[in-house]
């Protein structure tokens, strides 16, 4: 009698191959789904960021102002951000900062926060502007 050479695959290694398939698969599912996330992160970062720098240009246009506290929600796109803007005297932390009161400049302080998912994310920017001279 003579003997048949088997020349297909047993049900075993098909069944040990598509469950090697499945974790490849599921490993490449979760790398696509980090790599959405930090894109839509490096999104509003940039809209943060932009709406940052065109308050500051703002800021930098008016030719006096006053000690203000100002609040307001900007939208841009789908994402809401909520702004808030605090110009004043300098403060001082020390002996060497007691020179800044002198100096015709004001402190303004910014802050951009948004909801990202559960998290709030946020941008603070603390610097000084230049008074305008013409009081």
């Amino acid at each position: 009698m003579k003997r048949r050479k088997n020349k297909g695959f047993i049900l075993i290694e098909v069944l040990v191959s598509i469950i090697v398939l499945c974790a490849a698969l599921i490993v490449i599912n979760r790398a696509f789904s980090i790599s959405l996330k930090a894109v839509k992160s490096a999104k509003d970062n940039l809209l943060a960021d932009s709406i940052l720098n065109d308050k500051m240009f703002d800021i930098q246009l008016k030719p006096a102002f006053e000690n203000i506290n100002v609040s307001d929600v900007v939208k841009s796109g789908q994402r809401e951000f909520d702004y808030s803007l605090e110009i004043s005297e300098p403060v001082s932390k020390g002996e060497k900062d007691d020179d800044l009161k002198e100096l015709p400049i004001k402190q303004a302080a910014l802050k951009l926060s948004w909801q990202d998912g559960k998290n709030t994310a946020a941008f603070d920017v603390l610097t000084y502007v230049l008074e305008d001279e013409k009081k």
